[in-house]
């Protein structure tokens, strides 16, 4: 499955039934150890930094898994979002707000999630399984 330029994330993943028994931590790893982060820098073996150097928050089990995309500038966060395909979500949160699970995303829903307040960056948690 392709996820969605989330930051900088764009690399294939594998579906998260293959990392089965994977902890949050597990799954982090698993993508490192794998190859399975394109070119997106990574610290200490088990942190990936995206494009604007914060750490992905990765969090799931069999089943689903959910990516955290901190810090993401307001420039780039609607982009982001309409970006995502129309299948394999479940969900897309951004700054911890109401659940996003129409999609795709459309133009006006993406410009209203994404409200940081300025100089804080959008967070965007996005659901897959």
């Amino acid at each position: 499955m392709l996820l969605p330029r989330v930051g900088g994330i764009e690399a294939p993943l594998k579906p998260p039934v293959q990392f089965c028994g994977a902890t949050s931590n597990g799954i982090t790893q698993a993508l490192i150890t794998n190859s399975e982060v394109g070119n997106l820098r990574t610290t200490g073996g088990n942190t990936i930094l995206n494009t604007y150097g914060s750490a992905y928050a990765i969090a799931g089990s069999v089943g689903s898994f959910t990516i955290t995309d901190p810090g993401v500038p307001q420039a780039d966060c609607a982009k982001i979002l309409k970006q995502i395909p129309a299948t394999g979500y479940i969900q897309v949160a951004v700054n911890g707000a109401a659940a996003i699970n129409a999609f795709p995303i459309t133009v006006a829903t993406a410009q209203a999630a994404c409200n940081a307040v300025a100089g804080a960056g959008n967070s965007i948690a996005v659901t897959a399984q």
